[in-house]
């Protein structure tokens, strides 16, 4: 009997410590995919992003699909771990998840030209 009682007691301990230290949402603030997928087609050439502002919600699967229409540029989102080569006619495939709130600003990470450092935008998360 002390030994079924004793089991009993060893399977509900690992339980509610599985539950204690593997939750879904973490006590940083930071959420996993709780929203939708939502997909941009993004065009990089001198000396702009295109679109410049993309706005998503907190929790959204975020799918970028960036091509380079002239010369070699990157794109980089330092919050996301977002640093990209992106190369003249192909398209690169960019996701993450949206999991913090604010304003995050990319930009190139290539030198393009004279006009490289005015090569920026602004990723909004609601």
């Amino acid at each position: 009997m002390n030994k079924i009682l004793l089991g009993i007691m060893v399977i509900v301990l690992v339980a509610l410590t599985f539950f204690v230290f593997f939750k879904p949402n973490n006590s940083n603030g930071e959420v996993s995919l709780t929203g939708e997928t939502k997909e941009f087609d993004v065009v990089a050439k001198k000396f702009a992003f295109e679109p410049s502002t993309i706005t998503v919600d907190k929790g959204d699967k975020v799918i970028l699909n960036i091509e380079s229409i002239d010369v070699t540029h990157g794109i980089s989102i330092p919050e996301f771990n977002v640093n990209s080569f992106l190369e003249p006619g192909e398209t690169v495939k960019i996701e993450f998840i949206a999991n913090k709130q604010g304003e995050f600003d990319f930009f190139c990470n290539v030198y393009c030209g004279s006009g490289h450092n005015n090569m920026q935008g602004v990723l909004v998360i609601k």
